[in-house]
């Protein structure tokens, strides 16, 4: 399953116990890399938000609250840099 949004950050939903992240791309930097895993970005949780409500595993909530893809993998696309798809 693919997400394209304004960013995206490793919730344990998505990346515990089993990251399911096949690809992360950043294209506003144009490059593939992994999750940054420093401050919070505001721009970060929406795309979070999403993915997670559609795959999320329930990490957090012992399974009681996971998405109804909860087994995908995951395609997650960063296509802004200022949190906002306007370009």
């Amino acid at each position: 399953m693919a997400f394209l949004d304004s960013g995206f950050y490793p919730h344990p939903d998505l990346v515990t116990p089993l990251n399911r992240v096949v690809a992360y791309e950043d294209l506003v930097e144009q490059r593939r890399t992994s999750f940054s895993t420093g401050a919070v970005d505001s721009s970060q949780w929406h795309g979070t938000q999403t993915s997670v409500a559609a795959a999320g595993k329930g990490q957090l909530s012992n399974g009681v609250y996971r998405g109804l893809a909860h087994e995908a993998e995951l395609v997650l696309v960063k296509v802004s840099e200022r949190g906002r798809i306007t370009e």
